[in-house]
């Protein structure tokens, strides 16, 4: 039996969030499926609009071994190739989305199922998104009724928050300086409610002056010279309000982990090598 790449999309799709959705009590096995299948689906479907473009390029060169080729690549093909440059929003989910399924095929991992759960939402609602605009495609029909009867209350939810982000985040683009100096003192998070003990870096000036706004995807930079408002993803580990899909404790932690492991196998080659 032969499967088209829209076909064998789909059906990643379709496995990854079908029982998903459908189960009401999740279990960690359960969105570690359904972000690896997901995460299949989404690539799969990318290089479908590639290949509408042109076949060849889905392979990173014409060879016999027909190796297709990776996200970062589909990405800048898209782009270059097709026209089609994906939101600044869009690229982000599929990041997390990207380091999600690395972190889970590659090494042991740590699933916060809190953000796995928002990962997937979201990734959803793109997938459903592109298929209708790049490729004249929809889930409807490749789903059971009652799946695809959840999914577009998903995305109605998913939609009015990414949608509302503008109109809450301005209410912080002309705050008094005194507002930033009650932000940035630690007597704020008795006052009104301050969400993070510690200031998180701000990505326009690269100081640690972010606080976290009551809508913890808000941030506000603190520095008066600076007052950058700043879109929030969460952490993948703790779901803590953070600048990137990691927050700096367990940005450290990664980043030690995989030096560790980069250690041992140095000295697992180098022992080989010796014997």
């Amino acid at each position: 039996m032969k499967w088209s790449l829209l076909d064998n999309g789909v059906d990643f799709i379709r496995s990854g969030i079908e029982s998903f959705i459908l189960k009401e009590t999740k279990d960690a096995r359960d969105y570690k499926y359904a972000l690896l299948h997901l995460f299949s689906g989404t690539l799969l479907i990318l290089k479908e609009r590639l290949r509408r473009e042109h076949p060849s390029l889905v392979f990173t060169k014409v060879t016999e071994d027909r190796e297709t080729v990776d996200f970062a690549e589909v990405q800048a093909r898209l782009a270059k190739c097709a026209g089609i440059a994906l939101s600044e929003a869009d690229t982000k989910i599929l990041k997390r989305a990207q380091k999600l399924r690395n972190s889970i095929e590659h090494y042991e991992f740590d699933l916060n199922l809190h953000y796995a759960d928002s990962v997937i939402a979201e990734l959803t609602v793109f997938l459903e998104s592109f298929l209708g605009n790049h490729l004249g495609a929809s889930l409807e029909g490749k789903l059971p009724f009652t799946v695809w009867r959840r999914l577009l209350r998903l995305k109605d939810v998913v939609q009015a928050r990414r949608d509302s982000w503008p109109t809450r985040a301005a209410q912080f683009q002309n705050v008094s300086d005194q507002f930033l100096r009650d932000l940035a003192a630690p007597v704020y998070e008795h006052k009104i409610g301050f969400e993070s003990p510690s200031l998180l870096e701000c990505i326009e000036c690269s100081s640690d002056s972010v606080a976290v706004m009551t809508d913890s995807d808000i941030g506000l930079c603190t520095r008066l010279e600076c007052r950058a408002v700043t879109e929030l993803t969460w952490c993948r580990t703790c779901h803590s309000p953070s600048v990137s899909d990691l927050c700096p404790p367990h940005r450290l932690e990664d980043d030690a982990m995989w030096e560790s492991a980069y250690d041992a196998a140095v000295a697992q080659q180098s022992k080989k090598e010796r014997s």
